[in-house]
């Protein structure tokens, strides 16, 4: 399977999806560097830091898993 780097910015103040992604059952091809604003203004977070990430599927279920912070962006691999 071909892999995918999706890097996108996500405000911090928003209480709505911000992203689609489209997946696959069995996909892991996918690579996610998240970046975060406050208001529009650039959210810093240190490298080393972990994440919990919260990704709902289709069927109504949730995914969660601890990620890595490098770079100031959440890095979520495999998706």
């Amino acid at each position: 399977m071909n892999s995918s780097i999706f890097r996108f910015t996500l405000d911090l103040h928003s209480l709505h999806s911000q992203v689609t992604i489209p997946a696959f059952l069995g996909d892991t091809g996918k690579t996610l560097y998240i970046t975060f604003t406050d208001g529009g203004k650039p959210f810093h977070i240190e490298t080393g830091s972990l994440a919990k990430i919260t990704i709902k599927r289709p069927t109504g279920s949730t995914l969660e898993d601890f990620c890595m912070i490098k770079d100031n962006a959440v890095v979520v691999y495999p998706f």
